[in-house]
Order: structure tokens, then sequence, then C-alpha cells
């Protein structure tokens, strides 16, 4: 393995996830592609029990359980990080971007790195996690910001501008995550055993206005995925499964279906997958 290549490892957990919420989600007989498709993306998001949100029943409550108004003023995270205002797009998150200028356009903001350890995991490690992220390339971190957002897989996110970066960054941040318990995020690709790092990146698209526009990595899948579903449900004669004809439809539009990467190269501009 080349330095700063993380190799995938293939068919584990996430891409169990992935299979099981495809075969969750074909078991519903609508055709309403936008429902299915929110089904596909919140799967694997943990119960808001009452527990929860009576320990987290606001984004402040969240803000004073990581005592993240304390870290935001210490030395070394404040040379690295500082908290940043929110797009739309953004909503629902807590954002820190780096306090180097080079690193502040948000169009760079497409290679994803999914953390996820479990709640209980990152409430305790929050602070050696965020830590450990300064050490690496990222550009910026997004946390959900409720208990709602907490109790989703795809918790804690980190941007890169390419994928080099963001699978030495894998590399040097797997040695932090030792001994934690994984959430996992479906439809995102390995870079771990046990699901604890997985990556995906946002493809662009042409807005109505013309001009290119990031999409979510995880909705870009699974709104496929969705319209996959519902045409094999009308196509009776296929003789394949829905939730098989889902995958070899997703295969078709440049994903590999037995880790969910990208295979070609437009998805990851210049570099070669």
């Amino acid at each position: 393995m080349s330095e700063g290549r993380v190799r995938p490892t293939g068919p584990g957990p996430t891409v169990a996830l992935s299979i099981r919420a495809l075969q969750y989600a074909q078991q519903f007989h609508a055709d309403n592609e936008s429902a299915l498709a929110g089904r596909l993306y919140r799967f694997n998001c943990l119960p808001a029990s009452p527990r929860w949100l009576r320990r987290l029943p606001s984004p402040i409550a969240l803000r004073e359980r990581l005592d993240l108004a304390r870290a935001a003023t210490t030395t070394e995270t404040h040379a690295v990080w500082r908290r940043s205002g929110l797009s739309p797009e953004h909503g629902g998150w807590i954002l820190w971007q780096r306090n180097e200028r080079h690193f502040a356009d948000r169009r760079d903001f497409r290679f994803k790195l999914y953390l996820s350890p479990t709640p209980e995991e990152l409430l305790a490690q929050f602070s050696s996690i965020i830590h450990a992220l300064g050490e690496t390339d990222a550009l910026a971190v997004k946390l959900g910001d409720t208990a709602y957002g907490l109790l989703r897989p795809d918790k804690l996110v980190a941007y890169f501008r390419n994928r080099g970066s963001l699978q030495s960054a894998a590399r040097q941040l797997s040695p932090s995550f030792a001994g934690m318990s994984a959430h996992g995020v479906p439809f995102t690709a390995s870079l771990s055993e046990n699901g604890m790092l997985s990556w995906g990146v946002d493809p662009l698209t042409n807005g109505e206005d013309g001009l290119q526009q990031r999409e979510s990595w995880r909705g870009w899948v699974t709104r496929r995925l969705a319209q996959a579903l519902v045409q094999a449900r009308r196509d009776t004669e296929s003789g394949v499964t829905p939730w098989q004809y889902a995958l070899d439809q997703l295969s078709l539009a440049g994903i590999d279906t037995t880790t969910f990467a990208p295979t070609s190269p437009g998805w990851v501009g210049d570099e070669a997958v």
C-alpha cells in the first residue's frame, strides 16, 4: 500500500448495513420515491428515547455536555478550528472550519470522512477526536447539534479537498478509535474493519441556474436506490428481487456495490480511483 492510502476493507459491516437497509425498504409497497429514499437515508438511526431527549433537550445542552465553549477558547484548539456561520445546507449541525485563510472555500468540501462512534463513545471521547482531526488535513468538521443529530449514524463528518488527503487522515485517525464501539454509516465506503471510518464524495450537479452545486453523497445514493426499488416493483417480469435490481442500477451509475465506493474517475475530479 502506498503512503497515505487506506485499502478499502471490502464487504463488511458497512456493506451489510446497506444491504439490510435495502431489504427493509423493499418491504414498503409504496410508489413515493422521496419517502422511500428517506427511509434508506435514516436507516440505522438510533431511537430518540426519553432518556436521550432528557439528556440533550436542545443544541445548547449538547454544547454544554461536550464543553464546546471551553474547548473553543483553548489556545491549542483555537489555533486550528473556528466555529463557522452555517449556510442552509448545514442546518442542524455545528460546523468548524480551519483558521487558515486558504482552507475557507466551501466549494472544496466534497470528500467526506464519516466518523461513527456510538453516541456514548462520542460524548466521552469528543475532545480527543476533535484534537486528532486537527492534526490531519481536514478542511472542516461538522457535528449533529441535537440528540437527534447525535443518534444518526453519520453524526460526525470531516471534509477534505481530495481523496488522497482523506485516506491519509483515516490512517492517522485509526489509532484514536482503538477500542471504541462503532455505530456504522450505511451507503458509505468503509475504511475500517468495524465500520468506524468510511467515506463518500458529494457529486457535482447542475442547478436550475446552470451553475454546479454539491449534492449530498448519501442523499444522491439513496435517491437513486429508491427510484430503482420503485421501478423494480413495477417491472414484474424482471425476475430480480427489488433490492438486487437497485444495486444493479447503482452499479451502472459508477458505484462499486460490493464496497459502495465510486469507481468512475469522474467522481473524484482528476484523481484516478
